[in-house]
Parts: structure tokens; sequence; C-alpha cells
């Protein structure tokens, strides 16, 4: 069977096009006009990661504990004990605020934190609220659930 090069149109056997297309100047040069027509676009925003964060307390090095973990990592690695800091959970969400501490993390975490946000909210729909309303959603939502 025969085929033609896409480059230079030259007639060969199929069993050799593969080879001279490789090496046809025609077929490169039509391989770097495609590729800089081609414009590579930056991915939209992403998501903030809502779903891993690191332990707050102070020279503390764990990471990578989801909501539960961080709540079990508190009472494994900082029994009894409590901090001023920002909550890595609420800094991750719409209404969050980055630069607010709580000054009782671990109070705050126990009270605000005992389900998955992501289970019960939609972060599209409530994007411009505040958690209080987040929170009154989940909470709805938890209760037709059972």
């Amino acid at each position: 069977a025969e085929s033609a090069c896409p480059g230079c149109a030259a007639a060969m056997p199929l069993a050799a096009l593969r080879a001279h297309c490789a090496a046809c100047p025609a077929v490169a040069e039509s391989e770097r006009a495609q590729a800089a027509q081609l414009k590579v676009t930056p991915a939209g925003p992403t998501a903030p990661n809502r779903s891993t964060f690191a332990c707050p307390f102070p020279a503390c090095a764990a990471v990578n504990l989801d909501h539960k973990g961080l709540l079990a990592h508190f009472d494994s690695a900082h029994p009894g004990q409590t901090c001023r800091a920002v909550c890595p959970i609420c800094a991750s969400m719409p209404w969050g605020r980055a630069d607010y501490q709580s000054p009782d993390l671990v109070g705050h975490m126990r009270m605000r934190h005992q389900f998955e946000y992501t289970e019960f909210v939609d972060y599209q729909e409530f994007a411009a609220e505040d958690e209080e309303a987040m929170l009154q959603a989940a909470l709805a939502q938890s209760l037709k659930d059972q």
C-alpha cells in the first residue's frame, strides 16, 4: 500500500512513511507552525484546598490532616493544650478570614467542625455568603439525609 507524506506529498510505501516523516523538513516545519498556533491557556483559578490542613500549633510540622485527623492530632500530639491561631478550615472557606485568630482553636474546632463541609455545601451557590448561611444549609441538608 502506498501513501503520501503529509509535508512534501512524496508518494512511498506505507512501511517507509514513518521513517520519511521523521526526517522530512516539510513535516518538521508544519509541526512547528501548528505548535506556534496552539496557545497555551493557563488553567482557571484553582479551588482552595479544603480537604487537608497543617496543624496550626507553633513549631508543629504535622501536615495533610483532614478535619477529623486534625482533631485526632490535637488529642494525641497536643493533649490538654490550646493555642491562639487561625483556623485552617475556616481560612479555606469562601467566608473565612485568614487573619482572624481564634483564642481557643481546639475548642473552636470541636464546636464548629464536627462535619465535613464538602459533604453538605455547594461552594458555588454560597460563594458570597457568610459562614452562618453555609452552616444553616449544611444542617438542613444533614437533617434531610437522616
